[in-house]
């Protein structure tokens, strides 16, 4: 985990814990020295830099909406692949055309809920 270590310029320069003992180089060109072992896993937790996942996108009602909208077209496509399969399931067919539509319709409601979040008007 990488630990915060402050600078004289006021940065600081961020150190793991096979850094302990030695000095690093900070963006002002100064050398910080960087504690010890011991001492590092002592710094207080508002000292680390978080090592967290990177950020994921807002959920949002568009994102959503967009997200089931390539499930519903993907589930169309495999139902008229299906009826073509079977030679002549026109009700199959049908249902897979349906469920195309209801994707691209949701994509679309997707599209503009996103224009709308970020102030746009819909053309």
């Amino acid at each position: 985990m990488p630990y915060r270590i402050a600078c004289q310029c006021g940065k600081g320069v961020f150190a793991e814990l096979a850094d302990a003992g030695g000095r690093l180089v900070c963006g002002c060109g100064r050398a910080v020295d960087v504690p010890k072992r011991t001492q590092l896993l002592r710094t207080p937790p508002a000292a680390r830099r978080d090592s967290a996942l990177p950020a994921r996108p807002p959920d949002t009602e568009a994102t959503r909406t967009l997200s089931s909208a390539k499930w519903w077209f993907l589930a169309g496509v495999v139902f008229l692949a299906l009826g073509w399969w079977m030679k002549g399931g026109a009700c199959v067919d049908l249902f897979g055309m349906g469920l195309m539509i209801l994707g691209v319709v949701r994509f679309v409601r997707g599209l503009v809920q996103r224009r709308e979040a970020k102030g746009e008007r819909p053309a």
